[in-house]
């Protein structure tokens, strides 16, 4: 090779690699990290650069000859994976503000952990992880209660990033001192709450029946002539007062909307109001023995008619589980209630007696000696128990009903007739025949 020749190769090769390398320099702080760390000429994985020969995927540039997946690039010969490649040596991460904070005592903080020179999405750890004082989530979100009493408390843990790099972070709280009110307790379960009564008023005929609003903060009470009485958040839909009927009024059944009820006669007949609809009845039918009382589905798209001996009358989307009808009792069955979660019921007789049908038995008085017979049943909404009142106002609470208190051993102008519970099952309203209501 004459010398000329050999001059002008030399100057070639000497602007290529200048040409590489200045291009090769802009690509960031991984190419500066990795230059004579990996085990190839002066790069990651090749020549001045992450995989080729100056640049992240090939000659000068990012998506140029020699790209991501071409010669130079992130797979081929010069890329991360191929001869004179190494793997990215992670770097440690440096931790960006806050790294401490003060607060007054009750203000409690809220903040986000950063870092400085992170690639992609970084990840926290709490190490130990600690729930009691500050919290630091795997997004970095710093909260702390403002209960915290004045001290400083320190927390650190690990942080990574989207291409394993990882570092420490260590973050100081301190709260002030002074006086803050401890944190209230939870809420009581709310007891049934006395919105108003017929009692002392004059009834055209006697009160047969109550019924909560769902959801709370009322009740209705039906009469035996159909009359109903709204207190509280009850909302009048109508009633058969003052309208001929051939057999009286003997319940009340209220619509899951609390926009509407059900009364139901001696004869079966059903008298519909507000939202609740007509699904069918036995008016007009005969019947073995009058009807006692009725029980609505949850969804209030059907209803349960019950008589005294027992049988079992269902409408609309309420299933038949059985009944007593045809079988001998010690006593007449006076009252129904539906579970809600089972879609059964329950039959109580005037002695206290328990009937399950699709629903679970959790207990009676059936074989106690009572002062008063049984007059009516609620169950909870749970379904998980019942509770049963007597004419004296007694109550009896099984399964997860719990006893609250009742009338029983209190002198009474006129005898209790009914029982209704609370939306949340935590008290319940007994009605006498005057209209008078006692609330638990």
């Amino acid at each position: 090779m004459n010398m000329s020749r050999w001059i002008w190769v030399t100057a070639a090769v000497t602007a290529l690699v200048v040409a590489c390398a200045i291009p090769a320099l802009a690509t960031g702080s991984r190419l500066v990290r990795a230059v004579g760390s990996c085990s190839s000429v002066g790069g990651d994985s090749s020549v001045g650069g992450d995989s080729s020969v100056g640049g992240d995927s090939s000659v000068g540039g990012d998506s140029s000859v020699g790209g991501d997946s071409s010669v130079g690039g992130d797979s081929s010969v010069g890329g991360d994976s191929s001869v004179g490649s190494c793997p990215v040596i992670p770097h440690s991460l440096t931790q960006g503000r806050p790294t401490s904070a003060s607060v007054a005592l009750g203000a409690g903080y809220t903040g986000h952990l950063t870092v400085l020179n992170a690639d992609g999405a970084v990840g926290y750890s709490e190490q130990p992880a600690d729930a009691s004082d500050v919290v630091v989530g795997s997004t970095g979100a710093i909260s702390a209660s403002p209960w915290l009493p004045p001290a400083t408390y320190v927390v650190g843990g690990y942080d990574y990033d989207a291409v394993g790099d990882f570092g420490t972070w260590r973050f100081t709280l301190a709260v002030g001192g002074g006086h803050v009110s401890p944190p209230p307790a939870p809420a009581a379960p709310p007891a049934a709450g006395f919105y108003g009564s017929m009692g002392g008023q004059p009834l055209n005929q006697p009160i047969v029946g109550i019924a909560g609003v769902p959801g709370g903060g009322g009740y209705w009470e039906v009469a035996s002539d159909g009359g109903i009485f709204a207190f509280g958040s009850a909302r009048f839909y109508g009633s058969m007062g003052g309208q001929p009927l051939n057999q009286p009024i003997v319940g009340i059944a209220v619509d899951p909307t609390g926009k509407g009820y059900w009364e139901v006669a001696s004869d079966g007949g059903i008298f519909a109001f507000g939202d609740a609809a007509f699904h069918g009845s036995m008016g007009g039918a005969p019947l073995n023995r009058p009807i006692v009382a009725i029980a609505s589905t949850s969804d209030g798209h059907g209803y349960w008619e019950v008589a005294s001996d027992g049988g079992i009358f269902a409408f609309g989307d309420a299933a038949f589980h059985g009944s007593t009808g045809g079988m001998p009792l010690n006593r007449p069955i006076v009252g129904m209630a539906a579970d809600p979660a089972t879609g059964g019921y329950w039959l109580v007789a005037s002695d206290g007696g328990i009937f399950a049908f699709g629903a679970p038995f959790d207990g009676s008085t059936g074989a106690d000696a009572l002062n008063e017979p049984i007059v009516g049943i609620t169950g909870m909404p749970n379904g998980g128990g019942y509770r049963l009142v007597a004419s004296d106002g007694g109550v009896f609470a099984f399964g997860d009903a719990k006893f609250a208190g009742s009338m029983g051993g209190v002198p009474l102008n006129r005898p209790i007739v009914d029982i209704t519970s609370t939306s949340d099952g935590a008290g319940y309203w007994e009605v006498a025949s005057d209209g008078g209501v006692f609330a638990f």
